[in-house]
């Protein structure tokens, strides 16, 4: 099963010695770093953990209605209060924090409109300072974080091998078969690269003829995906091209509807 957290067979606990069931230790993240292994778990930060096979762990404690989480800048891994929080909601110090959409993971990455018990979440920040998940006391809105979408994902999970991964960059460059293909009518298309770059992603269909723009900027280095919508395409056989620097590569998908 793949590392991950919160989702079935993956759940973030607190404070807690052992972990019943689990195949490695826990993973935090930072990312100046990268992962580091973990036999304890503690407040406030989120982990990876994986287990063999599905089943509930039980958190015990005290109820926790409000918590501060210190962020640094790039991807953090946050824990959770024992409420459910909206993340439009969440204030930071110093006010105004500007950060990504929150990511949960259930076999792959998914944006998360809210926080909730038990789980941990990937968020992205402009610079260090601390987020504040309460619910007793509303925040004032000129306090509250400043939600950023883009295109990057989160850092990729721990090696399967369970020795971590020590950097918070790819490789090389790469562009990954769209998922899901066959698709009707949306799907995603990830990339990946080393360096930044300046990147231009086109569909074309089978007449060679260009039919949609998804990518034409200056990119920072790191994980991308980009969703690509052909609801008003007719179906059929399209392909994707992606040129970064001297990169270029070209993937097949069909549109059914």
């Amino acid at each position: 099963m793949e590392y991950g957290f919160g989702s079935g067979h993956t759940k973030i606990l607190s404070e807690r010695d052992a972990l019943p069931g689990a195949s490695t230790t826990a993973f935090s993240y930072d990312p100046g770093t990268g992962y580091a292994k973990h036999d304890t778990l503690k407040n406030r930060l989120g982990y990876w953990i994986k287990f063999d096979s599905p089943q509930d762990i039980i958190m015990e404690g005290d109820p926790i209605p409000g918590d501060s989480m210190t962020v640094v800048a790039g991807w953090n891994m946050i824990g959770s209060i024992s409420t459910p929080i909206n993340i439009t909601s969440i204030s930071s110090d110093p006010p105004g924090i500007a950060t990504s959409n929150f990511f949960s993971y259930r076999g792959t990455y998914v944006v998360s409109d809210s926080i909730k018990p038990g789980q941990a979440y990937w968020v992205k920040v402009n610079h260090a300072g601390t987020l504040m998940l309460n619910t007793s006391t509303a925040s004032v809105p000129s306090n509250r974080i400043k939600i950023v979408p883009e295109r990057e994902l989160p850092p990729v999970p721990p090696e399967h091998d369970g020795s971590g991964s020590p950097g918070t960059l790819p490789k090389e460059f790469a562009l990954a078969q769209n998922y899901p293909n066959p698709f009707n009518p949306v799907t995603t298309i990830r990339y990946q690269l080393p360096v930044a770059s300046q990147v231009k992603l086109h569909i074309y269909n089978l007449l060679g003829q260009e039919v949609r723009t998804l990518v034409d900027e200056m990119e920072e280095a790191g994980y991308k995906r980009v969703e690509f919508n052909a609801g008003s395409l007719p179906s059929g056989v399209y392909f994707y091209k992606m040129t970064a620097g001297a990169f270029t590569d070209i993937r097949k998908m069909i549109l059914i509807k």
